[in-house]
């Protein structure tokens, strides 16, 4: 039956189709308002990340020449000092407690921990200011390198830009843990959002195997792709990592496209990395069809009898084919004069013995020389163009008999034409 619209107004008496296309109208005017909102999120990341890398530059430009960014900036001297002074003084107080209670008291025990307690303060505030300056030198070097990532949510980048720039008030408690403040709110040191640097290692390590596959000329075949994607699993074991890679330029502008809440939601991390792995595979399969391309062209050789090019292929097939001759005779000497390289051909052993062993290097084929389709072999080892190979299929179908053929009975069968 045609459903055509007719049918389907009078199916119901306010129209199936007007309800259907309104539905379809509302659909498409939500994700145009998705993609607006994805443009909208990214033009306002891009215009945050702007901005803090900005009051970084800033900071670094305006400090002069032979600084340490590493020591405690001068804002926070005061502060510190501050705070040293009042816990000294307590200590004091303390000390004079101990000395002036009767030996073993309960007040001066509990003097004695108000001595100790100071002592640790005074521990944890230089372990916190430590820690501090070797955070906030990272991060400053980060920036200035343009190692951070883009996995990054930009509003925890610029309380991180305001902090390590000394945009913001230092505070420090009785314990010597100290937090960071300005007219907008505070936040604790230990509370300090971390954040994502690009994984420049691991991209090296992606974009050597996808030359290395372009180099191979190969296609890639299933068992390829699990050994890659396996590599892939190893190598992406940080979520930092993985971020990283979704999301940098290291091979794809942009990186993958993907929005936020899949590249920085914490909960899906293992679906981003599926997402990630599936789509550099795609990549390495991309790239090993456009190396074996690339290598199927240049195995070919220019066309026309004429050339210099196809001369001296046809020499060099002729030369293989004398040789050829000779494994008929039980003899390798003329066809190891013309190999190219440090192919090597002796006669097999054994299992092997009445053929012959093509060596190249460390990998070993057999050949039969009362075989024509062993050519094959041997051309391709040699790189001879295949467009100038005789035709095998009308060889395997004529030559029945073992008979050795000399060199000018296949060259009878090079298509010139080709």
């Amino acid at each position: 039956m045609n459903l055509n619209s007719t049918f389907l107004n009078n199916l119901a008496g306010e129209g199936v189709l007007d309800i259907v296309n309104s539905f379809r109208k509302e659909w498409k005017e939500e994700e145009r308002y998705d993609e607006k909102q994805k443009l909208l999120q990214k033009r306002y990341d891009e215009r945050e990340r702007q901005r803090n890398n900005a009051i970084v530059n800033k900071y670094l430009d305006k400090l002069p020449e032979g600084v340490d960014i590493h020591k405690v900036a001068p804002r926070y001297k005061d502060p510190i000092t501050q705070w040293g002074m009042g816990q000294k003084s307590e200590y004091t107080k303390a000390a004079a407690c101990v000395a002036n209670s009767p030996a073993g008291s309960e007040q001066q025990m509990m003097c004695r921990q108000k001595l100790n307690s100071i002592v640790s303060s005074f521990e944890n505030l230089n372990t916190k200011l430590e820690n501090f300056k070797g955070y906030k030198s990272d991060y400053l070097e980060a920036v200035a390198e343009g190692n951070l990532s883009r996995a990054n949510q930009e509003d925890k980048l610029g309380i991180l830009s305001q902090i390590y720039t000394d945009g913001m008030d230092m505070s420090i408690d009785e314990g010597g843990n100290i937090s960071f403040h300005n007219e907008s709110g505070y936040i604790n040191f230990d509370d300090l959002p971390d954040y994502n640097i690009k994984a420049n290692q691991a991209a090296t390590t992606v974009l050597e195997m996808n030359e290395a596959l372009f180099k191979a000329g190969r296609q890639m075949n299933p068992t390829q792709e699990q050994l890659y994607r396996l590599k892939l699993q190893k190598l992406l074991n940080s979520r930092n990592i993985v971020q990283s890679l979704a999301s940098d330029d290291f091979i794809i502008p942009g990186g993958l496209g993907l929005n936020n809440d899949l590249l920085l939601n914490d909960e899906r991390v293992d679906e981003l990395r599926d997402v990630v792995i599936n789509s550099y595979l795609d990549m390495f399969k991309s790239t090993a069809s456009e190396g074996f391309n690339i290598k199927s062209r240049k195995n070919q050789a220019p066309s026309g009898g004429g050339t210099a090019s196809e001369r001296k292929y046809r020499a060099q097939m002729n030369n293989l084919l004398n040789g050829w001759n000779g494994l008929l005779q039980g003899d390798a000497t003329t066809i190891n004069q013309f190999l190219t390289g440090t192919d090597q051909i002796i006669a097999g052993q054994g299992d092997t013995e009445g053929l012959w062993e093509l060596w190249e290097g460390n990998s070993m084929k057999l050949l039969d020389p009362n075989n024509p389709n062993d050519l094959r072999t041997l051309f391709n080892a040699q790189n001879i163009p295949q467009n100038l190979w005789p035709d095998f299929e009308q060889l395997g179908n004529t030559q029945q008999d073992t008979q050795a053929r000399d060199a000018n009975y296949y060259l009878d069968q090079v298509n010139l034409d080709k």
